[in-house]
């Protein structure tokens, strides 16, 4: 049994909305995983867009990240009101929405054919540490909106360190172009 009173190993007793809630919320479990569910979640958002990209393209990822998103602000403030805590570890539907953004931007950079370096696999791997490093880090402005409640302002911090992290990657890019060419 959780501190909540909640057991979490049995989903199948909960009521259908609150069970479709934790599934979106803990981004389909991944964020039961210890240590650092934050990091695991991003991981399995990234495998996830790994495994659609070539059938989806960057426009489908970024719709299924919109959707995540809208998804995700119903399902996080569900849980956090069941829960009663603002953005518990388990939730990870906003590394989710933050780990694709980031990924996105960095395709969007492999896709202009200036940065070879930014491969399938580096590409991915620079958007995976780019993002966490600014979702652990939350530095300015992703500070202000991580010290809000409400399952809006969960998700929001993410995605900011997700764009922050994205264009990170696009500048290192561009430094390393001009510099190596």
């Amino acid at each position: 049994m959780e501190p909540d009173g909640m057991s979490r190993s049995s989903p199948s007793h909960l009521p259908a909305r609150l069970f479709f809630a934790y599934l979106i919320a803990t981004g389909l479990g991944s964020g039961y995983m210890r240590p650092a569910p934050g990091s695991w979640g991003s991981a399995a958002a990234l495998l996830i867009a790994i495994v659609m990209l070539p059938a989806t393209g960057l426009a489908g990822l970024l719709l299924v990240a919109a959707a995540a998103f809208l998804a995700g602000l119903w399902a996080a403030g569900v849980v956090e009101s069941h829960e009663g805590v603002s953005d518990p570890p388990h939730v990870v539907i906003d590394e989710f929405c933050g780990q694709w953004l980031a990924y996105a931007i960095v395709l969007a950079v492999r896709a202009s054919g200036d940065f070879p370096g930014l491969d399938g696999v580096n590409a991915a791997i620079a958007a995976f540490i780019a993002f966490r490093l600014f979702d652990i880090a939350k530095i300015w402005p992703v500070n202000l909106l991580e010290r809000q409640k409400g399952a809006v302002f969960t998700l929001l911090d993410d995605m900011l360190a997700g764009v922050m992290g994205g264009l990170a990657v696009w500048a290192l890019a561009a430094l390393a172009h001009l510099v190596i060419g």
